[in-house]
């Protein structure tokens, strides 16, 4: 395998849309989520591709950890030339003002969005290097990562705090001369099913209510499919990249 691709979220949206792609540029990809992937899986198997998937609740820091160590063999063995690490998997939940925000759910939206991320690029990046390999990867963002938005008081924190990570460690390629690239990418509105649960929200927990659910209405949500096509050819052309950078799907529209 010169290239593989590791995806976490490949149930659905976005990440399970990238995940076929790379499958179809007959790219092994290793799948994270909590769900099961059947459509991956037969897709792959008609197609003679390599996929893999692994069970895991990114709230448990023994489910990462346990994955984590799997990749690890996985890559010793495989010694791709090129690793992809998609970091997408998130969680909108808790969503509510801050003073109303309840600590389990709370907790789980940090080990989710913010800690898993973070145990991913680390680990990776620590197994490119040890198989001399070359990184790419990116961290799914948001534009909440730029701005506060009433009841999104935990998403924007971690999508701002993933953004930074993401950054620091592009510093820290650049001052070593390695060959990697980690940059972040901001996707827009898409119609997914984080999309329909802000809109289940109330007026009290999230004061922009109306104007998502007119997102909705006025079929102003883009496919995960086109948001996909965008990424995919983002980090595939990996010499363009700009390290540290957060890239914008609507630069690309």
């Amino acid at each position: 395998m010169e290239e593989v691709a590791i995806i976490s979220g490949v149930s659905k949206g976005l990440g399970k849309a990238i995940a076929k792609l790379f499958l179809q540029a007959n790219i092994a990809v290793f799948g994270i989520s909590r769900s099961q992937t059947p459509e991956l899986e037969a897709y792959a198997a008609e197609n003679d591709l390599f996929y893999q998937h692994f069970t895991c609740d990114m709230a448990s820091t023994d489910d990462l950890s346990n994955v984590m160590d799997e990749l690890n063999d996985q890559l010793a063995a495989y010694k791709p030339v090129t690793i992809y690490l998609v970091n997408n998997a998130a969680v909108i939940e808790p969503v509510a003002s801050i003073g109303k925000l309840d600590a389990d759910k709370l907790a789980a939206h940090i080990q989710i969005n913010i800690t898993a991320p973070m145990q991913l690029l680390n680990q990776i990046l620590q197994s490119a290097n040890e198989n001399n390999a070359n990184l790419v990867s990116v961290l799914v963002s948001s534009g909440a990562g730029d701005r506060p938005v009433y009841g999104w008081g935990a998403y924007c924190s971690a999508k701002a705090a993933g953004d930074m990570f993401v950054r620091t460690a592009a510093v820290e390629q650049k001052k070593l001369e390695t060959q990697h690239k980690i940059i972040s990418f901001n996707p827009g509105i898409m119609d997914t099913g984080m999309q329909a649960t802000i809109r289940s929200k109330t007026a009290d927990e999230f004061a922009d209510i109306e104007t998502f659910t007119s997102y909705k209405e006025k079929n102003l949500l883009r496919n995960p499919d086109e948001i996909a096509e965008i990424l995919f050819d983002l980090i595939t052309d990996k010499g363009n990249l700009e390290n540290g950078k957060k890239y914008e799907a609507k630069d690309f529209l």
